[in-house]
């Protein structure tokens, strides 16, 4: 994040104390005595990058509730990696969905699949060059 859009942030996350500090007495009055408030952050804008997700959700929890995350597995069968807790009387939910750790083996075993069939097309080009070369120098002799 740069840190104008972290000062935007700030500032949003201020005006929303604003707001809520200067609430008229007849609307706290209608506020429950136990009420628990809870503010859901989620660090998008790294979709399809669970490290980068995972620091950002880890940076977010450390800095706001002193912890950071871990994956978690939800009823859908989807997973997110979570760090949420309370503030006092809110709720932070600070969460972002992560791939399920079976994607997470495919794609490092996809990963490692591309990388040796890229080194086997390396080594064939070499092999084919090698053969390249000695083909032109029995010609060139004959």
């Amino acid at each position: 994040m740069s840190p104008e859009t972290h000062i935007r942030l700030c500032k949003a996350i201020r005006r929303i104390h604003d707001q809520l500090a200067g609430m008229p007495d007849a609307a706290i009055a209608a506020l429950p005595e136990q009420t628990t408030t809870t503010v859901h952050i989620q660090p998008s804008g790294h979709r399809g990058d669970d490290t980068k997700t995972i620091a950002s959700v880890d940076a977010l929890g450390n800095a706001l509730l002193g912890h950071p995350g871990q994956r978690v597995a939800m009823g859908s069968g989807a997973w997110h990696y979570d760090a949420s807790g309370c503030e006092g009387p809110i709720q932070l939910g600070i969460y972002m969905s992560v791939s399920s750790p079976e994607d997470r083996a495919k794609d490092q075993e996809l990963a490692r699949l591309r990388a040796e069939v890229e080194s086997l097309r390396a080594s064939n080009a070499e092999e084919d060059d090698a053969r390249g070369e000695r083909h032109d120098r029995r010609f060139a002799t004959a």
